[in-house]
């Protein structure tokens, strides 16, 4: 009701902080990507390591 809409604004404003947990991060990732063939170019391998990102 009424109590939720203050506590929603409140939150907005700042004036109370927000009741959802924080994101935190891993503290470390790893991941690979096998690609099809050798591959000689930059050009492919930085298409490679973008879809890493």
């Amino acid at each position: 009701g009424a109590q939720a809409v203050r506590h929603c604004l409140a939150r907005a404003r700042g004036e109370m902080p927000d009741p959802r947990p924080w994101f935190e991060a891993a503290d470390t990732f790893s991941h690979g990507l096998e690609l099809p063939a050798p591959t000689h170019h930059s050009e492919a391998l930085l298409f490679a390591a973008r879809r890493l990102l």
